[in-house]
């Protein structure tokens, strides 16, 4: 499981964890995330392997989330129920940048959407 970024700024996550785990995940790139400015973040579900909706958080993930996001001045959250992003909010998303997927294997669902970004970048 990784945290991926691409030009223009739009990150993806790769694999699966909790969101305890995937917090930790971010707090390893909190020095990139910190030089965004207007960095938008889409939270709140979990994805399955093939990137797509699986269940929404519980109110406990959704308060760790809500905490990581308030910590940070430049970060817009924007809380997802019960789907994904469609192919083409998800397209418009990555054309304005600065951006984060957060769902499990949301690096997939651009591949399955078939939206190509350059620049990619393990973190």
């Amino acid at each position: 499981m990784a945290i991926i970024r691409y030009k223009n700024n739009i990150f993806t996550h790769d694999g699966q964890s909790d969101v305890d785990g995937f917090i930790e995940e971010i707090k390893g790139v909190l020095s990139i995330i910190r030089q965004i400015e207007n960095f938008t973040v889409y939270a709140g579900v979990h994805g399955n392997t093939n990137g797509a909706f699986d269940h929404n958080f519980s109110e406990e993930e959704w308060a760790a989330t809500n905490e990581m996001a308030n910590s940070l001045r430049n970060v817009t959250l924007i809380e997802l129920t019960d789907n994904v992003l469609s192919k083409d909010e998800m397209r418009r998303a990555c054309e304005n940048g600065s951006v984060f997927f957060t769902w499990c294997d949301s690096d997939k669902t651009l591949e399955n959407y078939s939206i190509t970004l350059e620049d990619r970048e393990e973190l």
